[in-house]
């Protein structure tokens, strides 16, 4: 039984079955291949849609430390771009980005305070304070 052949591929340098290639000429190995279209992928969607590059989106994770500006979640997936959909109205889209956010509080947390920092405020202070605490006791039960 002979060895599959092997050829190294030019991006990530390892040595790969020649499966891994799209043609006998391949140059890089598909696994390389999908991580840079997807980069590439990104890059255009953020580029379209917000207006930033994506070194920008980079640079900017990278200020976060590679987590939520809100929660400081680490997630297995792309942080969201967060935006200001009134400012981006009079300054534009890339100016309107705020940072960058999990899905979780971007597309649940800031939806239903409808954008509203004083409402994030109460709810802290809800949450710090609940009113319930006030009124409900614990009961004292009185054995006989």
């Amino acid at each position: 039984m002979t060895a599959a052949p092997k050829k190294k591929c030019a991006q990530c340098g390892l040595n790969r079955q020649a499966k891994f290639f799209t043609s006998a000429k391949g140059r890089v190995c598909v696994t390389c291949q999908r991580k840079t279209r997807r980069a590439s992928s990104h890059s255009n969607r953020i580029a379209n849609t917000y207006g930033i590059t994506g070194a920008e989106y980079a640079a900017l994770l990278k200020l976060q430390g590679g987590v939520c500006a809100i929660c400081g979640g680490t997630r297995g997936y792309r942080l969201d771009v967060d935006h200001d959909h009134a400012l981006e109205k009079t300054v534009g889209t890339r100016l309107s980005v705020r940072g960058l956010l999990c899905r979780n509080c971007n597309r649940h947390l800031l939806p239903a305070c409808f954008g509203n920092p004083e409402i994030l405020l109460a709810a802290a202070r809800y949450l710090k304070s609940p009113p319930a605490r006030r009124v409900i006791r614990r009961r004292v039960v009185v054995r006989r």
